[in-house]
C-alpha cells in the first residue's frame, strides 16, 4: 500500500492460456472494486495469491475480454470504482505503468493494449500446447506399432 492516497490498483496480464487478467487491490479498496464489478456485470475469481508490496490485498483474475474497446467494460468500471472511493484518488497501474483514472482515453487505451498482448500470449500457449498433443500422439502411434503382435 502507499502511502500517498491509500488505494492502489493492479492491472497485469494473466498466465498465458487463461484470457484473463489479474486485477490486484488494496484491502481498503477491495469492497468497493467487487461491488463495482458486480454493477457492471464483470465476472471475476478471487484468487488464492497475495502480493508483498501490497499487504492484505486482494487479487483477482478477469476475463480478458472485458477489456475493451474505448475503455469499455473494465474502464467503465475504473470510473465508478474512483467515485466509490472518492475523495481518495486511487493509484492505477496498468501493464507496470502508472495512469490516472480520470485520464480516461489514456486508461482505455492502456487497456486494449494489454488485452492484445494477453490475447497473443493465449494464442501462443495455445500453439504451443497443439504441437505438444500433436508431437505426443505421433508418440504414441509409433508406440502403438512397435508393440509385438
Amino acid at each position: 500500500m502507499t502511502a500517498s492516497t491509500g488505494v492502489e490498483l493492479r492491472i497485469s496480464g494473466g498466465l498465458a492460456g487463461t484470457q484473463t487478467v489479474e486485477v490486484a487491490v488494496t484491502e481498503n479498496g477491495a469492497e468497493a472494486l467487487l461491488g463495482v464489478l458486480d454493477k457492471h456485470e464483470i465476472g471475476y475469481e478471487v484468487l488464492d495469491k497475495r502480493l508483498e508490496s501490497l499487504p492484505g490485498g486482494t487479487v483477482l483474475s478477469v476475463g480478458s475480454f472485458h477489456l475493451g474497446p474505448n475503455g469499455s467494460g473494465l474502464g467503465q468500471a475504473l470510473q465508478d470504482f474512483a467515485r466509490a472511493v472518492a475523495p481518495i484518488v486511487p493509484e492505477v497501474t496498468i501493464g507496470g505503468t502508472p495512469y490516472e483514472i480520470a485520464e480516461s482515453g489514456a486508461v482505455a487505451s492502456a487497456l486494449v493494449a494489454l488485452r492484445t498482448a494477453q490475447d497473443a500470449e493465449d494464442a501462443a500457449a495455445a500453439e504451443a500446447r497443439a504441437k505438444w498433443e500433436r508431437g505426443y500422439e505421433m508418440e504414441q502411434g509409433a508406440d502403438d506399432s512397435e508393440e509385438p503382435k
